[in-house]
């Protein structure tokens, strides 16, 4: 579209517009191009608001744009209130840019989703956290953050890591990349002894952790331990009750914190509606009494990640029988019959004969006895053309799978 063919509208006209339907509207061009919401916001002056929510709903932060609000009291006035999510890259950002930056989204009044990459967790704070004894008035904004992303995010210690994350009273999701920390303590709190009196409920709805010590984290949100070991008689320990906790995703986990998670998804309970998982493993007998989904009653969607089936060297024949991921056809077993209606699986593979180490017996007769509606196979690592891939997967599904939808997506 073309700003200099726009012709104004009466107000008579426009004013008769359902806001909910322009809003569809304007949301529909902003997928095809945000020009055009500029060139709509000089059509009628009472759809400028609207287009300003739309344009302004999620901004990437920079220096540039952080000085724009500082230096125009027009800008704050008309845009800030505006701003939802924010998105901050640390990386080739000078420090000081980076503090004046944090401080420019600190005073955001309606900031409800913050995403913060490459950035040391001491600047974060430095221009995030609330200032002791901070009245009601002080308290900022990003307190008040409902959804807060952090990859790759470096702190001096989980225990300072702990804190800026209790800052977040009203926080429903949480994602957490390739966070680290160089301090590792034992078992304690900040006050130096294990909690005494029942955790508070946390407003968690979602909750994804990749790439990250996760026994640490798994300690700290189930029972406010600091610690990056097994707990002992865990059962009289008080735990954090997670009463809205619908989506989990820990698609790296180790072995050795199997029994942690398993904990996680008992307290997520009735719930829990989506759970994504991958374990790092060569072989663990053990796994399937560790993780199951008995509690999870209202699970609708399952995706196992970290199906990487080519290893170097490899050592044996690959065989079904000794397969390291029998635990996956046992999983969904475990849910509430017809309860779970999606499956999904991430494989990583580079040759056809790689698929031999996988249990596809074993899967199919598990699928048999599930009522699913779609199976969805997302495959990496192969360079070939997508219908020789998808051929290898058919041969050895069951035929009488057919009823089901199965999804093939490819990742040359």
């Amino acid at each position: 579209m073309d700003s200099r063919t726009i012709t104004p509208l009466p107000t008579s006209i426009t004013s008769r517009l359902a806001p909910e339907v322009l809003c569809i509207v304007l949301s529909n061009f902003d997928k095809s191009g945000r020009q055009h919401l500029v060139s709509f916001s000089l059509v009628c002056k009472s759809w400028l608001p609207l287009c300003r929510r739309i344009l302004f709903a999620e901004i990437e932060y920079s220096k540039d744009f952080a000085r724009f609000l500082a230096s125009s009291p027009h800008a704050t006035e008309t845009i800030t209130p505006h701003i939802r999510k924010a998105v901050l890259r640390g990386d080739n950002i000078a420090y000081e840019a980076k503090r004046e930056i944090l401080n420019s989204i600190s005073r955001l009044s309606h900031l409800t989703s913050l995403l913060i990459k490459n950035l040391g967790l001491n600047v974060i704070m430095d221009c995030l956290s609330i200032p002791p004894k901070a009245t009601p008035s002080e308290i900022l904004s990003v307190t008040r953050l409902q959804c807060l992303n952090l990859w790759w995010i470096h702190c001096s210690s989980f225990i300072l890591f702990a804190e800026f994350l209790d800052s977040f009273s009203l926080l429903q999701e949480l994602s957490l990349d390739s966070v680290s920390w160089d301090a590792m303590v034992d078992i304690t709190t900040n006050d130096g002894s294990l909690p005494d009196a029942p955790l508070k409920t946390s407003s968690l709805k979602k909750l994804c952790l990749s790439f990250c010590h996760n026994r640490m984290l798994f300690n700290w949100l189930l029972y406010g331990i600091i610690s990056d070991c097994s707990i002992s008689r865990r059962d009289s320990l008080f735990r954090r009750s997670f009463c809205s906790l619908t989506s989990l995703s820990f698609p790296d986990i180790l072995p050795q914190d199997a029994d942690i998670v398993g904990v996680i998804l008992a307290t997520a309970g009735e719930t829990l509606e989506y759970l994504e998982i991958g374990i790092l493993l060569h072989d663990f007998d053990g796994l399937p009494d560790l993780l199951t989904l008995a509690q999870n009653t209202l699970l609708k969607a399952i995706t196992v990640n970290q199906i990487t089936l080519f290893q170097f060297p490899r050592h044996e024949e690959p065989s079904e029988t000794s397969s390291a991921y029998n635990w996956i056809p046992k999983l969904p077993l475990t849910a509430r019959h017809g309860s779970v209606n999606t499956i999904s699986f991430k494989f990583w593979i580079s040759a056809e004969d790689q698929l031999d180490v996988f249990p596809w017996q074993a899967l199919n007769a598990s699928l048999a006895k599930l009522c699913i509606s779609k199976l969805q196979f997302h495959i990496s690592g192969v360079g070939l053309e997508r219908d020789t891939v998808v051929a290898w997967f058919r041969m050895r599904l069951a035929l009488d799978l057919a009823e089901i939808a199965i999804e093939y997506n490819i990742a040359l």
